[in-house]
């Protein structure tokens, strides 16, 4: 890749260049979640790799920031001209391979040639192939939804950019948000850098679409931002190897959480069973070794062995990334107790009769909470005739609705899906009902008790 050598005497962090060098760790890292509802939709709605959304998204992002494209030489620093990914990709018998990437191309020429690479890096395991000093180096640990990650570096003035991201998952507000992990060499780079790194991130996300869409303007042509005024940062990897260890605090919401089957949920759930270990073993055909390894915490069960071991278990394979099995404690059931849960990808709407693991999208769901209307949602009802004729001057537009009212008895419930550009209203019988709920797409679900003589 063609590179330029910066004048060290007039470079304005030759300071920091030079003390950060001297230390025995000199990298700084950052762990941001990042909301990736955007990218999940376009993902999905174009039958494209989510991976290699972000991919792209983080590539064009980290090359918008100078000192990303900055690497130690000798006792100088050189600045690329732009700069390659190296991500890992899934190979036979449970290896990866180091996958090469450039990115500066429409979305549509990126995708066929990461097919291609794809299948050229099987043949060449974990040698990258071109400059290596150029690239960035990718990394995702889809099944944690951590909020700290320590990456190994090799020391001294190695400075390759480390990316890394988790698995994502809604938030209170119904946001997709994923996990996003910088590590770079602080000689080279400052926090103000890895701010316009996600600042970048998120405007490469916000404008993906298929029609017409190309990567960021050339940079000698735009403003410069505050972080390409002054100097660079640099990360390093182990040769051979992309090793991460995580130090993860895990998000619970209700029953479900996003983590993985771990060691101490496995020897619970076997000793429930009266399993041993062997026998366990036995029925899903591994050694009795590699299950005392999972849970002694030397090692995880394959992703390809969670549905075996999930039977074996006599439980789901929810229940066990959960860690806590579903009871069923809806033996006389009442609608007016149950739960709602809305997808924040496709936008279906369940409706349980009591506390459940739901997923949709490859998303495990929270279980809404329903408030009182505040000012911007009041909901009206008026009795016209036989009928509650419900109303609610809310906005109405693409990006923010009003998406479903719902009436609930204690014996049903009954829904009136509404649309943007629509109008928020609905007409619902006059009978048993109980309690109207209404759910805006940003602002969650809103409810009101109905008086059984209204």
């Amino acid at each position: 890749m063609p590179f330029i050598r910066l004048d060290m005497e007039n470079y304005a962090r030759r300071a920091h260049f030079d003390y950060f060098r001297s230390l025995g760790y000199p990298y700084v890292g950052v762990t941001v979640d990042v909301d990736v509802t955007k990218a999940l939709e376009f993902s999905r709605k174009h039958h494209r790799s989510f991976y290699l959304t972000v991919l792209h998204a983080a590539a064009l992002a980290a090359d918008g920031v100078p000192p990303f494209r900055q690497r130690i030489r000798g006792n100088g620093i050189v600045e690329y001209s732009e700069c390659p990914t190296s991500h890992t990709e899934r190979a036979d018998g449970g290896r990866y391979c180091y996958c090469t990437l450039r990115h500066h191309m429409g979305l549509r020429d990126y995708f066929e040639q990461a097919e291609k690479a794809r299948l050229d890096c099987a043949k060449n395991g974990i040698t990258e192939d071109g400059d290596v000093e150029s690239m960035y180096f990718i990394s995702a640990l889809p099944w944690l939804h951590y909020t700290s990650l320590i990456q190994p570096a090799a020391g001294g003035d190695e400075s390759n950019p480390r990316i890394t991201w988790g698995k994502y998952a809604p938030d209170e507000k119904g946001r997709i948000i994923m996990p996003f992990s910088v590590l770079a060499h602080h000689a080279l780079v400052d926090g103000i850098h890895i701010a316009g790194f996600y600042e970048n991130l998120e405007n490469e996300i916000n404008k993906l679409d298929f029609p017409g869409y190309e990567p960021s303007a050339v940079r000698d042509k735009r403003k410069k931002t505050p972080w390409e005024m002054t100097g660079p940062v640099i990360p390093r990897r182990m040769d051979g190897f992309f090793v991460c260890s995580a130090v993860c605090f895990l998000r619970k919401g209700g029953i479900a959480m996003n983590n993985y089957v771990t060691g101490s949920v496995i020897r619970r759930l076997r000793e429930s069973k009266g399993l041993t270990q062997e026998k366990l073993a036995e029925t899903i055909h591994v050694s009795a070794k590699a299950v005392s390894k999972w849970e002694t915490g030397q090692g995880f069960p394959d992703i390809s062995l969670l549905e075996p071991l999930s039977k074996a278990l006599d439980i789901s394979v929810i229940e066990l990334l959960s860690g806590e099995a579903v009871r069923n404690m809806n033996r006389s059931f009442n609608m007016l107790r149950g739960r709602m849960y809305v997808c924040p990808v496709c936008g279906n709407v369940i409706r349980a009769t009591g506390d459940a693991v739901i997923s949709c999208c490859g998303v495990t769901l929270p279980a809404l909470t329903p408030e009182p209307p505040d000012e911007e949602h009041r909901i009206r009802m008026e009795n016209v005739e036989d009928e509650y004729y419900v109303t609610m001057d809310h906005p109405m537009t693409k990006t923010h609705y009003i998406s479903f009212f719902a009436m609930a008895t204690d014996q049903e419930v009954r829904f009136v899906k509404l649309y943007p550009e629509g109008n928020a209203e609905a007409r619902f019988g006059i009978g048993r009902a109980h309690t109207l709920f209404a759910y805006c797409n940003r602002h969650g679900l809103f409810q009101i008790r109905i008086g059984r003589n209204r």
